[in-house]
């Protein structure tokens, strides 16, 4: 055959191609646009209205990295010389919405995060970055920080958080709990306990201690460059202040009570002993969103599990086998004298913090929503 046979040959094989490329093109639009046109059913709508939000977190926290950096040319974590906790918050689970909205997904991290320490130990580093809060670290038993006892002291109010406090005698038992634990400890690990009366749930935090937010309700990263230019880390002007709380207080009557129950005591590798829940009511991720969007300026880490920090290791060593075998062994003992207690939250309390961890300080109860049984 001839070579100009062999290029009509060729120039019709790509002319085939190119109309089957085409008209792949054209089906596949076409499909697109029937699927879009297609009623989206209501769990399909739900999911991706999570993956949206989460895709939204995501991506403010990259902005606001950036942004902070331009404008500060320090990292997000740090803000003149507040303490850098980024080791710590690498150690942290991240739960998604929907994690925390279905009981089961939630057990499901709580399991991960105690086999996690039975298979790794001690996250180390994690441990390192909590120091800074205490003082009295040369002893068995160091002591939280007031916040103006830091580097740059922070003001009464700068520390701000929405939580839940579950009832006394579940407190009681927890420290309890806490204690039988406490007691298996390898000496040397200098563990603090967290007071029966300090014990609480954190739902979201207007502004940490690690990364102080006057205004957050200013997107771009909640005020922060008014720090940068004081001695000390200033609380939120009053009318702020007043907002803030009105959000919180509004939030809280729209929400019907929630109730959350026991899962487990779990060990964590960052060195902390939670006694984590599950919510059986399914409503508090869901207001976590709403509070998030309402406080775009808010700090971008903020706990997605469900928890009361009993006890935190405080000094870096490393654990033996054995040694965290046994305190393993302890929190499954431990759960199986908690496990399935649970409580329903009347209110969600602002705090205005003036000590690490205690919620010692000014505080509000506003009510969620009562529910009349008809």
């Amino acid at each position: 055959m001839g070579s100009g046979h062999w290029g009509v040959l060729i120039k019709l094989g790509a002319v085939v191609v190119a109309a089957g490329i085409g008209a792949f093109a054209w089906l596949k639009q076409k499909h697109r646009r029937t699927e879009k046109n297609q009623p989206e059913h209501e769990h399909g709508r739900k999911r991706r209205a999570v993956f949206e939000d989460d895709r939204s977190i995501k991506r403010r926290e990259t902005e606001e990295v950036a942004i902070h950096a331009a404008a500060t040319g320090l990292p997000v974590a740090m803000v003149g010389s507040v303490p850098d906790m980024s080791a710590n918050w690498a150690a942290k689970v991240a739960v998604s919405t929907e994690q925390q909205a279905d009981a089961a997904q939630l057990a499901q991290v709580y399991i991960k995060m105690a086999q996690q320490f039975l298979n790794e130990g001690l996250n180390l580093p994690a441990i390192e970055a909590q120091r800074q809060f205490y003082s009295d670290l040369d002893t068995p038993h160091p002591q939280p920080l007031e916040y103006e006892a830091f580097k740059v002291p922070l003001e009464k109010g700068a520390v701000r958080l929405g939580i839940l406090q579950p009832p006394p005698a579940l407190c009681d038992a927890a420290s309890k709990a806490a204690a039988a634990i406490q007691a298996i400890l390898p000496p040397g690990c200098k563990p603090h306990a967290t007071a029966a009366e300090s014990m609480h749930i954190t739902l979201f935090m207007t502004s940490q201690p690690a990364d102080p937010r006057p205004d957050p309700f200013n997107e771009f990263g909640g005020g922060q460059s008014q720090t940068l230019a004081e001695g000390r880390i200033p609380a939120p002007k009053p009318p702020v202040l007043v907002a803030e709380k009105d959000a919180f207080r509004t939030l809280a009557a729209q929400t019907p009570a929630p109730t959350l129950e026991v899962h487990s005591i779990v060990f964590a590798a960052s060195g902390t002993l939670l006694l984590c829940f599950v919510d059986t009511s399914g409503v508090l991720a869901g207001l976590r969103s709403k509070i998030r969007k309402i406080f775009p300026g808010g700090p971008v880490k903020q706990s997605s599990i469900f928890h009361v920090t009993l006890l935190r290791i405080l000094e870096p060593q490393a654990l033996k086998k054995e040694e965290t075998e046994a305190i393993h062994e302890a929190c499954k003992q431990e759960t199986e004298r908690l496990k399935g207690a649970q409580f329903t939250a009347s209110s969600l309390w602002h705090v205005q913090e003036w000590q690490f961890t205690t919620v010692q300080g000014e505080r509000e109860e506003m009510a969620f929503a009562t529910v009349v049984a008809t």
